[in-house]
């Protein structure tokens, strides 16, 4: 079991051969680095991963050397300091057939990049018998990442290999105006984010992350964590913060997390529908904490899924939002309810947003719509069975109606609202669809 964590900057300056007294500039993060190899030669792990956003990267697939030794040196930075270690061919094997888009490459010696040095540099001086697997990271989206993580601790587990593993990366390098990229408000706003979401070990707002945040703080440090996160899915975990330094313009943020157990389910969560459940989840932590939680969070049932969806809220019996799509917007039923549930919270035009005290007095639909059919002769409605979506013919206006709905009885009722809702007008003509809902209330 891969129990522990640790998440690491990179900065060459603070290995004394480079920084030449520079290093005591950042003292925090040297004492870090220092906590970190006493630590580690302790436990006497027989394999360390790293996971490196300066190792070798590919838009498609993830790096995962297949060698018998790994080698790393600090000359590019001036200082005469290497590093060879024996690379675990078979755990990194393991890792590459169970997870997807792997490079798998063959070499006869992986390179020690300098995010995976710097740390590995403290831990030599305590403890030099472990093997390496060095691992980059990609252009995929943050879900995959998180599932590399899913599939490196499988992998671990199945070896039974003694492990660690290391997730090198800087936070913003855009902290101050003699930084390497300058002053950024968005940098500051990038590590504060971060940096809460670590000492909360609130890991599945790691995969839905700001993307814009992201690419503005000209940081290198997200998509290490995102597969750290993956390691601890569906595990309760504890969050040391050991230091956090800007001196040089770069966020240097140094945590250790703790595999704590197993999450969990309440009884709540287990006797509750999971349709309901995931916009529930949704909807509270929006409300609680302004972020989106990300798909993780719902049954591969859900995931597997691809279907519009609306999600309705009620408070005393009385609606309190309702938002949905007609079409699918996203690539899995999972994101269709997440956002839905989100806008219906907070974006339906006709209502303030819900406050965190109305929480415990919602009660939640989610439909999910079935196929689209054209209805040629409106005695094939049925308000009870059938939704209808109504629309313009000469330009975009459209307006639907959920079926079953109290007050509406008639098909005459249906296409009256139905109608008004797009704002066409009776003798205007129209185009009428119907279709069946799955729904979980």
């Amino acid at each position: 079991m891969l129990d522990t964590v640790y998440i690491c900057p990179h900065p060459p300056i603070v290995v004394p051969e480079v920084g030449a007294g520079e290093e005591e500039k950042i003292r925090p993060t040297l004492d870090s680095f220092k906590r970190m190899a006493k630590e580690i030669a302790n436990f006497k792990p027989e394999t360390i991963i790293i996971t490196s956003p300066h190792q070798l990267a590919y838009m498609d697939g993830f790096y995962v050397a297949n060698a018998d030794r790994a080698y790393g040196d600090l000359l590019q930075f001036g200082a005469d300091a290497s590093i060879e270690k024996k690379y675990d061919r078979d755990l990194a094997s393991l890792i590459a057939e169970n997870a997807n888009h792997i490079s798998h490459l063959n070499e006869d010696t992986a390179t020690i990049d300098h995010g995976s040095f710097v740390p590995l540099y403290f831990i030599e001086q305590l403890y030099k018998n472990y093997e390496l697997v060095l691992i980059g990271i990609s252009g995929l989206s943050a879900k995959n990442h998180y599932d590399l993580g899913v599939k490196i601790q499988e992998a671990v587990e199945k070896s039974s290999r003694r492990a660690i593993m290391i997730a090198s990366g800087d936070l913003s390098h855009a902290l101050k105006d003699y930084g390497p990229y300058g002053y950024k408000e968005e940098g500051e706003v990038f590590d504060n984010t971060i940096l809460d979401i670590l000492e909360r070990a609130d890991l599945d707002s790691l995969t839905s992350f700001d993307e814009d945040l992201i690419n503005a703080a000209d940081q290198c440090g997200i998509r290490s964590f995102q597969i750290m996160a993956g390691v601890f899915d569906g595990c309760d975990v504890s969050s040391e913060k050991w230091s956090y330094d800007n001196e040089f313009g770069v966020g240097y943020g140094f945590f250790k997390l703790t595999r704590q157990g197993e999450k969990e389910i309440s009884e709540l969560n287990k006797n509750e529908d999971p349709y309901i459940n995931l916009a529930r989840l949704a909807i509270e932590t929006y409300v609680k904490t302004g972020r989106r939680i990300s798909i993780d969070q719902a049954q591969d049932v859900i995931i597997a899924r691809k279907a519009s969806s609306f999600v309705t809220i009620y408070k005393d019996q009385a609606l309190r939002g309702c938002i949905g799509t007609i079409r699918p917007v996203y690539e899995n039923l999972a994101d269709e309810i997440i956002n839905n549930a989100i806008s219906a919270c907070s974006s339906d035009p006709r209502f303030s947003p819900v406050s965190e005290d109305e929480l415990t007095s919602l009660v939640i639909n989610v439909d999910v719509l079935g196929e689209m059919e054209f209805v040629e002769n409106i005695d094939d409605l049925d308000p009870k069975r059938y939704g209808v979506v109504v629309g313009a013919t000469h330009d975009n206006r459209r307006g639907l109606l959920l079926p079953d709905l109290d007050g509406v009885d008639t098909i005459e009722e249906q296409l009256e609202i139905a109608l008004a809702k797009a704002g066409i007008d009776k003798s205007e003509p129209y185009q009428c669809l119907r279709f069946e809902v799955e729904r979980h209330d």
